[in-house]
């Protein structure tokens, strides 16, 4: 959001089902984290709430995965790209100028290796975040990810370029390139933030990754053998995971 632009009168709409880091963010950047209703069958936003919730302050909608089901980024990019809507967009910044839509951020916190229309989540959105928190799918027992999947006019290594300076308090090299000859000089470029991601915590991660497809195997074959057991029961709601 900080990055985008995001600042104090502009809107961003969640889910009302959500955990507190989603609605704090918003808040932490000045804006209002704009709360819309959610399906019953899938617990992910409700398209058309979204579309009542829609002002021209709107800068942003942040979907919610719930449970490794991805919300309808389909219907969601195609709602912002309507014509109404977009006539409907004020954009502040350059970027936002230069996308001339809301965004759509997606959270795949719960999402991490789903698959949406054949595509994983992390590519289902503009922008997609990923935790890597202990209770998660995948773990660095703290930490996440950023995934930018803007459109075609956007620099995807500038972008690298400067989300590394931001998630570093700003600084233009990072330690192991400072450590490198001649390069013990750098600059403070803008007042950046603390969340980079450890090398012990990075080393847990690729051990984690490289094995994530056989814990998912796993992990489908308790789902199968709950989903089994409780199917003929009249009091069990069985959880829908495919669509």
């Amino acid at each position: 959001l900080s990055y985008w632009g995001i600042k104090e009168g502009d809107e961003v709409i969640i889910p009302s089902y959500t955990y507190c880091a989603t609605a704090n963010v918003i808040i932490h950047s000045g804006a209002i984290p704009v709360m819309v209703d959610i399906n019953k069958e899938d617990f992910n936003l409700n398209i058309e709430k979204v579309r009542e919730a829609i002002t021209e302050k709107t800068k942003a909608i942040i979907a919610v995965d719930i449970g490794g089901f991805p919300a309808d980024y389909n219907d969601l990019m195609t709602l912002i790209n309507e014509p109404k809507i977009k006539a409907k967009f004020n954009g502040n910044s350059d970027r936002q100028k230069k996308l001339a839509r809301i965004l759509l951020i997606s959270d795949s916190a719960h999402s991490f290796g789903a698959l949406y229309y054949g595509k994983r989540s992390g590519i289902l959105a503009d922008i997609s975040s990923f935790s890597f928190h202990a209770v998660k799918n995948l773990t660095t027992a703290e930490g996440g990810a950023l995934c930018f999947n803007l459109p075609e006019q956007f620099n995807h290594d500038d972008i690298y370029k400067e989300m590394c300076a931001k998630i570093l308090h700003g600084q233009n090299k990072d330690a192991l390139a400072k450590t490198k000859k001649g390069n013990w000089k750098y600059d403070v470029i803008e007042p950046g933030f603390k969340c980079n991601l450890t090398d012990i915590q990075a080393a847990i991660g690729l051990v984690e990754l490289d094995r994530y497809q056989e814990n998912l195997e796993h992990r489908k074959q308790i789902f199968d053998a709950y989903s089994e057991g409780f199917k003929n029961e009249p009091w069990a709601i069985l959880p829908i995971y495919e669509s």
